[in-house]
């Protein structure tokens, strides 16, 4: 069974945009993350070892946006 996992409302921050205002000026983004996971084995078993660390993924989001900076927001997003 595929399962949708969201995180929505994530405010961080970073310096992506295309004018050179934005590039330096911390900018307060809101990203919203959908991810389909395989949980059937984890749902039966009920064990929070085998399942999908929602922090982790959260902290990868994290990462992408504080450690590069972006002209297109489409690019961040990918």
């Amino acid at each position: 069974m595929r399962t949708k996992i969201r995180l929505n409302n994530m405010h961080l921050y970073g310096y992506h945009g295309v004018n050179n205002n934005k590039k330096i000026t911390i900018r307060q983004f809101e990203i919203d993350i959908k991810s389909f996971v395989e949980l059937t084995n984890s749902i039966k078993i009920d064990n929070i070892d085998t399942t999908t660390d929602h922090s982790a993924l959260y902290d990868k989001v994290v990462k992408a946006l504080s450690s590069n900076r972006y002209d297109l927001i489409d690019s961040l997003a990918t």
